[in-house]
């Protein structure tokens, strides 16, 4: 009975240690670089202090490379911003647009893959290209 306990305390001990193994630290990146990110990835910009994850994309009709289409269509991910003077906040972005935290504007320059019909595109293979400017 004793020898089960411990081998079921060593199998709870070693899920949780490999949980935290598999977190990844922030990429460091200069002030208005541009940073590639897969889902789950964070970039951290060094002189503003902020954070930035790339969650996934929430949205995407744009017009398939290889069709014809009456409208481009748009992609839209979902981005955590973490800012030292406000808890972490999420936020829907569309390509080529950009949100505001504190005094920084964050521009999701890039949404890649582009989409090829009639192929829809897996989550882990979506990268975000991400630009952090002051304002």
């Amino acid at each position: 009975m004793i020898r089960a306990v411990a081998l079921s305390c060593f199998f709870v001990a070693t899920l949780t240690s490999c949980g935290t193994a598999v977190s990844q630290a922030a990429q460091p990146v200069d002030l208005g670089a541009e940073v590639m990110l897969a889902p789950g990835e964070s970039a951290s910009f060094r002189s503003a202090g902020i954070v930035v994850q790339f969650l996934g994309v929430t949205k995407d009709s744009r017009c398939p490379r290889d069709t014809t289409c009456m409208w481009a269509g748009d992609a839209a991910v979902l981005l955590s911003i973490r800012n030292p003077r406000q808890a972490p906040i999420r936020h829907e972005v569309l390509e080529g647009e950009h949100v505001i935290a504190g005094d920084y504007l964050i521009t999701v320059v890039r949404v890649q893959p582009e989409p090829v019909a009639p192929a829809k595109i897996p989550q882990e293979s979506y990268r975000a290209t991400l630009q952090l400017q002051k304002l």
